[in-house]
């Protein structure tokens, strides 16, 4: 009983993980995104996102807002509150989150962080990694 007991707890915490809550399972992500207090809208693409090392965010700036920069990115994920720092590189406008760290499949909370030099703001969106 004990044995039943836990492999079903496993299978319940490892169903939470990957749990379908309406959105695609697609590892890709190519949209415009305006950040939170509207300092800047920006044109985000990644395609084959996947677990693991190496995953890469391409993040356009217009220059309409060329004082604006990609200063930090991160992922996030909100089921198991851990999370991971990618490396920003790139410059006029052209960025990059390069080395995109996911632990495991499931939801994921990207977080981008932009500078004008006085003010900051953020981008949140989330992607399902398969």
């Amino acid at each position: 009983m004990t044995r039943l007991l836990g492999t079903a707890l496993i299978a319940c915490v490892t169903v939470a993980c990957v749990a379908d809550d309406g959105a695609a399972a697609t590892g890709a992500v190519d949209a415009e995104y305006t950040s939170e207090a509207g300092l800047v809208s920006v044109h985000i693409a990644a395609n084959d996102l996947r677990v693991g090392g190496g995953n890469e965010l391409r993040v356009t700036v217009p220059p309409t807002a060329a004082a604006v920069r990609l200063v930090a990115a991160s992922a996030f994920m909100p089921a198991h509150g851990h999370g991971t720092d990618a490396t920003v590189v790139g410059d006029d406008g052209a960025y990059r989150a390069d080395n995109i760290v996911f632990f495991m499949p499931g939801r994921w909370e990207l977080r981008l962080a932009f500078s004008d030099g006085t003010r900051e703001d953020r981008i949140r969106f989330y992607i399902d990694v398969p």
